[in-house]
C-alpha cells in the first residue's frame, strides 16, 4: 500500500473520536459538492445517472493544481502487468496495518500477473502465476520472483488469534510495483471494526471494505474524482448487466468516503481531495467488484463525464481490499465507457 494512504488512515484511526461524518441509522448522510451526472447501465441496459463533482475553477488533477499526467492514459504502454524487466527476488515483510508491527504465521499468496483466480470451496487456488509463503516471527516471507517494476497483487489469509488485535482478517491489495523489498499489509479484526467508525459508518458483519488511492501516470494523487463500484455479472467483458452499489446515505448501508487532504475522512466531500484517497464500507460481497473513477473533463455548466480508471477486484466477507487506481489501461475489460 502506498505510504501516504497508510499514514492518512492510521492518523485518522488515532483521531477517530474527532470525526463526525454520520448520524443515526435512518438519517441520510448528505454528500455535498456534486452536480450533473455520470452514467452506468442497469440490468435492462438503461442508463443510470450518477453524480459527478463540480470541479470548475478548482485545482483539479493532481493535488498540485496542475493538469494530471495523461501520458499513459489508454496507451499501449499502460498495460497490466508491464513485464519488461528480468525477474528479481521480491522479499515481502508482513506488517500490521495500524501498528506497523510484524505479523507472523500468515499465509501470503502472491499473484505476479496481478489477477486473482476464480475462488473454489477452499478460497483462492494458487495456480499458474501464483506463489505462496508463510511469514516468520519477523513478518518475512520467503522471496517471491517477479519482473522488476511489474504490477502484482497479493492475498493474506486471515487466521484466529487470542485477541481481535492479533487476529488478521482476509485482505488483498492490487496494482503494487515489484521491487527487492516490499511490505504486505495485514489488517487486524480490531482495525477492521474501527475503520468504518472513522468513516462515519457502522460496520455490518459479513460485508466488505475497500480502500485505495487514485493516481495519474506519474504516480501523483488525483483530486476531483468520483469513485463508484459495481457487482459484476458472469460476463466480465461488458458492463451492461452489472449492478451499481449505491451509497445508501445511512450508517449501516454501503457508503463511499473521501479524505479531506489533511489526514481525515470528510462525510460532506463528494470527490477525492489532494491525497487521492477513497474508502467504501458495508459493501456486498460479490466476485468480483469493478471499481471506476470518473472526472468532469468539461465545465460545471457543460460537464463531460470521463472515465479516469477502472479495475476489477475481489472482496471478502469481514475483509479488506486495497486498490491503486491509475489512468485507464488499454487492456482493461468490462468498464463503463
Amino acid at each position: 500500500m502506498k505510504t501516504c494512504m497508510k499514514l492518512m488512515i492510521v492518523s485518522a484511526l488515532g483521531g477517530a473520536l474527532l470525526v463526525g461524518c454520520g448520524g443515526d441509522d435512518d438519517v441520510p448522510i448528505v454528500v455535498g459538492g456534486v452536480r450533473d451526472t455520470i452514467f452506468s447501465f442497469d440490468e435492462d441496459g438503461a442508463k443510470v445517472e450518477l453524480p459527478t463533482p463540480d470541479i470548475n475553477g478548482m485545482a483539479n488533477m493532481p493535488g498540485t493544481g496542475v493538469a494530471g499526467d495523461f501520458a499513459c492514459f489508454n496507451g499501449a504502454a499502460n498495460v497490466r502487468p508491464p513485464e519488461t524487466a528480468a525477474d528479481i527476488p521480491v522479499a515481502m515483510t508482513v506488517l500490521d496495518f495500524e501498528t506497523d508491527l510484524p505479523v507472523n504465521n500468515v499465509v501470503v499468496q502472491f499473484y505476479r500477473d496481478n489477477v486473482f483466480p476464480e475462488p473454489d470451496a477452499t478460497g483462492f487456488p494458487c495456480l499458474a502465476g501464483c506463489q505462496t509463503g508463510t511469514s516468520d516471527a519477523t513478518g518475512l516471507v520467503p522471496p517471491f520472483m517477479d519482473g522488476g517494476d511489474s504490477w502484482y497483487s497479493y492475498f493474506i489469509k486471515g487466521r484466529s488469534g487470542p485477541t481481535p488485535a492479533s487476529t488478521p482478517v482476509d485482505s488483498a491489495q492490487y496494482n503494487e510495483s515489484a521491487s527487492a523489498t516490499i511490505t504486505g499489509n495485514s489488517v487486524a479484526a480490531s482495525t477492521l471494526s474501527i475503520i468504518p467508525t472513522v468513516l462515519g459508518l457502522t460496520r455490518v458483519t459479513g460485508t466488505a471494505l475497500v480502500a485505495g488511492t487514485v493516481y495519474d501516470c506519474a504516480d501523483e494523487p488525483v483530486r476531483g474524482l468520483v469513485v463508484r463500484m459495481f457487482a459484476e455479472d458472469a460476463d466480465e467483458t461488458t458492463a451492461t448487466d452489472d449492478t451499481l452499489i449505491v451509497d445508501a446515505g445511512t450508517r449501516t448501508g454501503p457508503g463511499y468516503r473521501y479524505f479531506n487532504g489533511d489526514g481525515f475522512p470528510d462525510g460532506d466531500q463528494g470527490f477525492s481531495n489532494v491525497d487521492g484517497l477513497f474508502a467504501a464500507a458495508n459493501l456486498p460481497v460479490a466476485a468480483p467488484l469493478r471499481v471506476e473513477a470518473w472526472y468532469n473533463a468539461g465545465t460545471a455548466t457543460a460537464p463531460v463525464p470521463t472515465l479516469w480508471g477502472c479495475e476489477r477486484i475481489r472482496v471478502f466477507p469481514n475483509g479488506v481490499t486495497i486498490v491503486n487506481i491509475r489512468p485507464k489501461r488499454v487492456d482493461i475489460t468490462g468498464c463503463t465507457l
